[in-house]
Parts: structure tokens; C-alpha cells; sequence
């Protein structure tokens, strides 16, 4: 069973809610006001908290956008060890 859900804006969100799970959220205000430094530091903490976790995908994490939060989400998991491999079998299209 998946506890937090990453992807693409707004899939992770509706995907998010059918699972009944947890997902990255600081609402539309606050996001609009942050530098984008500011909303990569917040979402890593996120996951950082998350760590014990199981991620599902909404969006196939290979295929992030570039230049995305989801691509900066699946990158920083790899860069402290996560196994992409491993993980992308949570992968809910």
C-alpha cells in the first residue's frame, strides 16, 4: 500500500485523493511567493520526512518533464540512494 504519491501536478493530486494518501501540499498561495531554490528546499525536506515511506507515481518517474519538480523529486531520491528500479514498480498510470 503507497503512502505518498509524486508526479506530475495535477495527477499526483487526483491520485492522491483516490488512494487516500499523502502528497507534497503548501497550497497555491504560498507556492506562487516561494523562489523556485525555496520550493526545491521544501520539497526535499518533504521527502526527506517521508523516507520510510512507500512512493507511488501517478507519472512514470523516467519520463519526468525536464525541468520539473517531479524530475527534481526523482532526482533527488536517486542522489541519496533510492533505486529508481525498485521504486518505479509502485507506478500507478
Amino acid at each position: 500500500m503507497a503512502n505518498v504519491v509524486l508526479g506530475h501536478f495535477p495527477g499526483y493530486v487526483t491520485l492522491a485523493g483516490k488512494l487516500s494518501v499523502a502528497y507534497f501540499n503548501v497550497g497555491p498561495g504560498i507556492w506562487r511567493r516561494l523562489s523556485p531554490p525555496q520550493r526545491d528546499l521544501l520539497n526535499s525536506l518533504f521527502l526527506r520526512l517521508r523516507l520510510g515511506d512507500q512512493f507511488v507515481f501517478s507519472h512514470d518517474p523516467i519520463l519526468a518533464r525536464p525541468n520539473s519538480a517531479f524530475e527534481r523529486e526523482v532526482q533527488f531520491l536517486k542522489s541519496i540512494g533510492f533505486n529508481l528500479r525498485a521504486i518505479t514498480v509502485a507506478y500507478v498510470a
